[in-house]
């Protein structure tokens, strides 16, 4: 088993590049302060990070640390800030496979710092100047394991849905060897995060299971009552490190679900904790999700509670009336997938159907959104090769732009072809069809292919999907079973065709 915080130790997270761009830019004007450059880098929580524990690297030598970004800027001096931002990766959402999931973490630990901060007001041990900070950085160990270890958190995802979005240490464990708890723990004090930030991590601190199940049963209005019967747990809630995990949990649960359970819980333990009506409680975290700034990338919290989103829902039969997608105002090409026709796919898969879907708003534009449909093919219904090309419509030109298992097939990987008449490529890009190549039709569709393009996939058996946005061709999406060439299921061509259903759907609502 990897030894997963050896493997994390040298803090390694991705960067959004319009805000190293727009950062950089700032810091050459020659007339910005510190206050201004960290509003910049304030929208990419990961920047925010490395600049941070940069700081805190170099005080700890001295016994001392930063817990504020325009004070850490301010003690590594503007040149040595240009320089960690310079050598900051980028992200590439060609090469990142999970940048969605990424990106919608970083949300998930704004919306905890966003809710801590208006806290703070409930409880005065709760004022703490580092208290915002301090809660952002709490998931920070989640961010770098969506960015280097995203297969393994999809797995721990999936395990997550089939238990209705309940966390479980068992599969943490069987997974990563060891529990989230346990590595971010470790690391927050590896990477010099604030103290307050690794003591969120610390149940001697923070509290008991115990503890938070005895907060939650009692009646808010009557807790401090209750309250002087247990004095170890007054000195847990007096403590701000216990208001941050409370923050970082509550924005997670609310992530899959706002009124399951384990949600509902963690607002009575506010509750219980401020000594104050549960009503007037629930009222003020709903309105801090409202006001927190929207990101176009990712699902909003304010969203997923109007919408009474859930992440561990399957897809019915017919559109929900509230949905958290935009409403569509032209005709849609295909009806959403009935449930018997995602009856045994795989939970993750479902969530893909469900995010293209509902969530077109969520990617950037038909890159993200091809780039992400090739990947679910490969790592959702196990197609060893996935590509998408996509159609210059006035030079009639298709390329190939994403592509995955395609890595020793070069002539697949970059493939280019002009459409000729009477080929398949630009038969099937006058109507949304797909093709299934079998032996049954091997001696039928074989031969309307291009000669480079048969040499370069190479297989007996292939999937082909044209997409459209409306009535307008866009791309063809190609799956097979790669240089195995085993035979591919009817359930997976099922599924195949889902996707591409559904890529042209998101494409047509983000026009």
């Amino acid at each position: 088993m990897k030894d997963w915080r050896a493997e994390l130790r040298q803090l390694k997270l991705p960067v959004d590049p319009a805000v190293k761009k727009s950062a950089l830019q700032t810091l050459k004007s020659g007339v910005a302060n510190a206050q201004a450059i960290a509003d910049v880098v304030h929208a990419d929580p990961a920047l925010c990070l490395i600049l941070l524990c940069t700081a805190n690297k170099t005080l700890s030598r001295s016994g001392n640390e930063t817990y504020d970004l325009p004070h850490a800027m301010s003690l590594l001096g503007f040149p040595k800030v240009e320089s960690v931002i310079s050598d900051a990766a980028i992200y590439d959402k060609k090469t990142f496979p999970f940048l969605a999931q990424y990106r919608q973490q970083l949300t998930v630990s704004l919306h905890a710092a966003h809710q801590a901060s208006c806290w703070s007001s409930l409880n005065a041990h709760w004022q703490q100047d580092s208290l915002y900070w301090a809660t952002l950085f709490n998931q920070a160990v989640i961010w770098s394991l969506w960015y280097q270890a995203g297969e393994q958190m999809q797995q721990l995802q999936n395990e997550r849905i089939d238990h209705n979005g309940v966390q479980q240490r068992r599969a943490e464990e069987k997974i990563f060897g060891t529990t989230l708890q346990q590595l971010s723990e470790g690391l927050s004090q590896d990477w010099y995060l604030p103290t307050l930030t690794q003591q969120s991590w610390q149940p001697a601190i923070t509290g008991n299971t115990y503890q938070w199940v005895l907060l939650s049963r009692m009646i808010p209005e009557k807790s401090h009552l209750a309250l002087d019967n247990y004095p170890d747990l007054q000195k847990t809630l007096s403590h701000p490190a216990f208001l941050i995990a409370l923050a970082n949990r509550l924005a997670d649960h609310a992530e899959w679900n706002w009124q399951s359970r384990q949600s509902v819980r963690l607002q009575k333990i506010l509750a219980s904790a401020s000594n104050k009506p549960l009503d007037s409680i629930t009222a003020l975290i709903h309105q801090q999700a409202s006001s927190l700034k929207n990101n176009k990338h990712t699902l909003h919290p304010a969203k997923q509670l109007l919408s009474q989103y859930r992440k561990t829902d399957k897809l019915n039969a017919t559109t929900d009336s509230q949905t958290v997608s935009k409403p569509a105002k032209k005709q849609l090409p295909s009806p959403l997938p009935s449930a018997a026709l995602l009856e045994g796919a795989p939970s993750s898969f479902v969530n893909t159907i469900e995010r293209l879907q509902q969530q077109p708003e969520s990617f950037d534009n038909i890159h993200d959104v091809m780039n992400f449909a090739v990947n679910s093919l490969c790592s959702d219904i196990k197609l060893e090769r996935a590509s998408a090309s996509l159609l210059d419509i006035k030079s009639k030109e298709l390329r190939t732009y994403y592509s995955r298992g395609a890595e020793d097939s070069p002539g697949l990987k970059n493939y280019r072809h002009t459409l000729q008449q009477g080929d398949l490529f630009n038969k099937l890009l006058q109507k949304p069809v797909s093709v299934r190549l079998h032996k049954d039709n091997y001696t039928k569709i074989w031969p309307l292919l291009p000669g480079d393009f048969k040499q370069a996939c190479a297989v007996d058996q292939l999937l082909m999907m044209s997409i459209f946005a409306g009535k307008k061709p866009m791309a063809i999406i190609y799956a097979d079973r790669g240089k195995t060439n085993r035979p591919i299921s009817d359930e997976q061509y099922s599924f195949f065709k889902q996707l591409c259903s559904a890529v042209s759907r998101c494409l047509l609502a983000q026009q």
